[in-house]
């Protein structure tokens, strides 16, 4: 033996063997579709495969007749195998599918796994015998097909194999497209729908991350590492992280991005950034894999604080649920914090020692009634407005623009509002506002708006600094001027990373259009959009696109939004919505009843959301479908809903913002209900009166959008005009 030679432990060696793992996003929806019996088995064997994949007990072989030569079966028991790549290069492992044995086998010599060689991106698709390709039947007369105009190079350039450029060119309608779909790579799928979309071949082509040098087709170890190729495969860190998800295989936005939301998730601004999206684009899975971002490699202090806030408290608990599924280190998730607005901000003002509390509509009700009977004492004889004109000059106008002071109310635009109003009738009313400001103070009390701008003026008073790095909005769109102007403060200079802010305006069911940078929130060269819908199939997604047709929509910063709700296009194909009306509730919801019987069992009923207009609304229906044997549950408000509660869920418009269900049910669609007849009829300003309906509108369209497979709409009575707007485009 050799002087100094020491034989490897045991240990030693199990570290050398140990290899690099991945799992391709087929490969996780294949073992969600396991037997549980089977998906145990499964992971407990890539556990001892990580370890040393050449093992007694392991049988790994390679697969005779693969289309790809690196393919390999893993035997998972008798009857189920998973399917392995492993290149000659290097010591990477890709889990790409698993099945029963004969599927199993039959998928490897159908499937080619391999690296593009103008993206880089690592692919899956379908094995073609091109000889094959030229026989397929002529057309009786040339029909152009949307690619026509690309040469094969450029074909390439968007990810299409070379061995599928004749599929490509045997393409002709939108429906040859759809069916080619399961044998495409899904990057080239998409760039061609967008260029059969007529965008732009450049601009599309800048959605592609490219390549600055050479592709090496054989390296797979580097390939895993490209953002194009992240989106379908995901390299296994340890046994842990492999572990947690298996679990969760059903949530892939836990582990894949889409190149345009890896961008957003990992770029390094120098100052605020503004992701719009439409409905399903991904803008909050973007802002949470921000967070994991920013707290794991940028603000990395265990003094760093990161604030995630939105509108209202259930989206808080649902984001903040899933933060701690994909931010697995408990020191990282204890500095981010997450939580609605109105809760930072009273928690905030206990800590600057304010002495008054903020006013809500519901809790303090009565006490901003009590407030509108004194300030409307001081109504001017003469003028002739009636009593709501005043409550809505004063939410609309004075609350949303921060007006404190006669002067200011003289100089301020009443964008929105119907009818004008001279400076000589403004002094004249003036006076009522500030009585009811006035009668809220000396119960200590205070309007939202107004308890943001104290506490903007406080922070900057006493030049205090508050520990967050970095500030993430959700929902913006529905933020008030004020909330973002005391944004602004919590970070007062502009820093790198400072302040990410999502929204959509087509989904504004609260507040008024605001403008970033009348708050001090300069978006300049830093405003980015996310135009591919993952969750509501095109048919629907097109019925709720036809309620906003024609309606001019904000850009969150005085522009109109020049990214169109056509634009935002969704890869997934499903049904068309099913409208139904009928003569009575009763009718309606036995109908209603009879079609959840019929659309899945009801060990299943969780995955459908029955929605209606109001909490009213809602009872009804629950009492009716519980008369009927029907287990129902309603998602409350305070707490997040949990997957393992069974019966069918019922939710209100507003609170089902923000959740997913595979089946939705609009239900009591009426002509009276949206738009809410008791919410018009008091609005004399027309201009109210627009956006109101704009806002009832966004609402069914935020309904619409959250079904994932099929969406039932149905109304008794007469049903709400709305119903027409979604056919009508």
């Amino acid at each position: 033996m050799r002087h100094g030679f020491r034989p490897d432990s045991d240990a030693e060696r199990s570290e050398r063997m140990k290899i690099s793992l991945a799992l391709s996003s087929q490969a996780l929806t294949a073992f969600a579709r396991l037997p549980k019996a089977q998906q145990k088995k499964f992971s407990a064997l890539l556990n001892r495969f990580r370890s040393n994949p050449k093992a007694s007990g392991i049988n790994f072989e390679r697969i005779k007749g693969a289309c790809s030569p690196a393919a390999h079966s893993l035997r998972i028991d008798g009857v189920y195998r998973a399917i392995v790549l492993h290149p000659n290069q290097g010591n990477q492992y890709l889990v790409v599918w698993m099945d029963h044995h004969d599927r199993a086998y039959e998928w490897a010599r159908r499937k080619k796994v391999a690296i593009h060689p103008d993206t880089g991106a690592i692919q899956v698709y379908e094995a073609i015998d091109s000889t094959q390709q030229r026989v397929a039947p002529r057309r009786a007369e040339r029909v152009p097909g949307p690619f026509d105009g690309l040469r094969d190079r450029q074909l390439r350039r968007l990810g299409v194999p070379d061995e599928l450029i004749p599929l490509v060119r045997n393409i002709h309608t939108e429906a040859e497209l759809e069916d080619s779909e399961p044998k495409l790579p899904r990057d080239a799928f998409e760039a061609l729908y967008f260029i059969s979309e007529n965008v732009p071949y450049e601009e599309v082509l800048r959605s592609i991350p490219g390549e600055d040098e050479p592709v090496a087709t054989g390296d797979f170890e580097k390939a895993l590492s490209r953002t194009n190729s992240r989106r379908q495969f995901v390299v296994v860190p340890d046994d842990s992280i492999l572990e947690e998800m298996l679990d969760a295989t059903l949530e892939q936005w836990r582990v894949f991005l889409h190149p345009s939301q890896r961008r957003l998730v990992d770029m390094n601004a120098n100052g605020p950034v503004r992701v719009l999206g439409g409905a399903g684009t991904g803008k909050t899975v973007v802002a949470m894999h921000r967070a994991k971002r920013l707290v794991e490699e940028v603000f990395i202090d265990k003094t760093d604080r990161i604030l995630f806030t939105t509108f209202t408290r259930n989206l808080a608990g649902d984001i903040e649920a899933n933060l701690k599924s994909i931010i697995t280190e408990p020191a990282h998730m204890q500095r981010v914090e997450v939580v609605n607005f109105d809760s930072w901000v009273a928690k905030l003002m206990r800590q600057m020692g304010v002495q008054y509390r903020v006013a809500y509509a519901g809790r303090d009700q009565s006490v901003i009634d009590e407030a509108w009977d004194s300030a409307l004492e001081d109504v001017p004889d003469g003028l002739g407005f009636t009593e709501e004109f005043y409550q809505e000059e004063f939410y609309h106008v004075i609350l949303a623009n921060g007006i404190t002071s006669e002067r200011e109310y003289y100089q301020v635009a009443r964008i929105g509002r119907g009818r004008p109003i001279r400076r000589v009738v403004r002094k004249q009313i003036w006076p009522v506002f500030s009585r009811f400001r006035s009668f809220l103070s000396t119960r200590g009390l205070r309007m939202p708006e107004d308890a943001y701008r104290d506490l903007r003026t406080i922070l900057s008073a006493r030049n205090r600094t508050l520990p967050y790095r970095a500030v993430i909005v959700d929902e913006a769109q529905d933020m008030s001027a004020e909330a973002m102007r005391l944004m602004r403060q919590i970070i007062p200079e502009q820093s790198p990373n400072d302040l990410f802010i999502v929204g959509d305006a087509h989904q504004r069911i609260y507040g008024q259009p605001i403008v970033l940078g009348r708050c001090g929130i300069d978006i300049r060269g830093r405003g980015r959009w996310l135009h591919i819908n993952y969750r509501t199939p095109e048919e629907i997604r097109n019925w709720a696109v036809g309620l906003l047709h024609g309606i001019p929509i904000d850009d969150l910063d005085g522009e109109r939004d020049i990214i169109t709700l056509k634009q935002f296009t969704s890869l997934i194909r499903g049904t068309v919505p099913e409208i139904k009306s009928f003569d009575s509730f009763g009718d309606e919801s036995q109908a209603i009843a009879e079609y959840i019987h019929a659309l899945v069992p009801p060990d299943q009923w969780q995955r459908i959301c029955l929605v209606a207009r109001t909490n009213q609304q809602r009872a009804l229906y629950q009492g009716a479908l519980n008369s009927k044997g029907l287990k129902t549950h309603s998602i409350s408000r305070d707490r997040q809903d949990s997957s393992t509660t069974q019966g069918i869920r019922l939710a209100t418009m507003h609170r089902v913002k923000g959740l997913e269900f595979d089946h939705v049910i609009a239900a009591g669609v009426n002509h009276d209900k949206l738009p809410r007849s008791s919410s018009l009829d008091r609005l004399d300003d027309p201009g109210l009166r627009k956006s109101t309906i704009v806002k009832e509108r966004s609402l069914m369209y935020v309904t619409a959008t959250r079904a994932k497979k099929s969406l039932l709409i149905t109304s008794h009575g007469k049903p709400s005009p709305f119903i027409q707007a979604g056919l009508t485009k």
